[in-house]
């Protein structure tokens, strides 16, 4: 008896490891980076953007860094669903003093799963790029190049 449950419960673990490696999916809690600078702390991360109802349609990213710097860039990248189609949306923005945000928004309220926050700095020579994630990330969203 003991022999058997043994083998079930190594075959239930087995099938749910080979499921959760052929998923399309990822779920990430991660939603803050920090770092530093040539000296200088800095900081990206992302958030859900919700309507006046707190339903979740987008997510925002921000990339902080103290000084002005050469250029402070944030993109986010909301997941979301529209039928049973993923679909993705991208935003970007720049600047070069202190912060700046990027908000990806969809019309598809209560159909958001996550995103991604893609971050970077140029101060000098120095160069600091980071990536924050939150919720449900479709893989094709985990390998774009922002």
């Amino acid at each position: 008896m003991k022999k058997s449950l043994k083998k079930i419960l190594a075959t239930v673990l087995l099938s749910a490891t080979m499921v959760s490696s052929l998923s399309a999916t990822t779920v990430f809690a991660k939603s803050t980076e920090k770092g530093n600078l040539n000296g200088v702390a800095c900081s990206g991360s992302i958030a859900y953007v919700k309507t006046p109802a707190g339903v979740p349609n987008g997510v925002k990213a921000t990339t902080a860094f103290g000084p002005s710097a050469k250029t402070i860039k944030a993109t986010a990248v909301v997941c979301y669903k529209s039928g049973n189609n993923k679909k993705y949306i991208i935003a970007k923005n720049s600047d070069c003093q202190g912060a700046t945000s990027a908000t990806a928004s969809t019309n598809d309220v209560g159909n958001v799963y996550g995103g991604r926050g893609h971050h970077y700095i140029k101060f000098g020579a120095y160069s600091w790029e980071e990536d924050t994630y939150i919720g449900t990330v479709w893989d094709v969203v985990k390998k774009l190049e922002l």
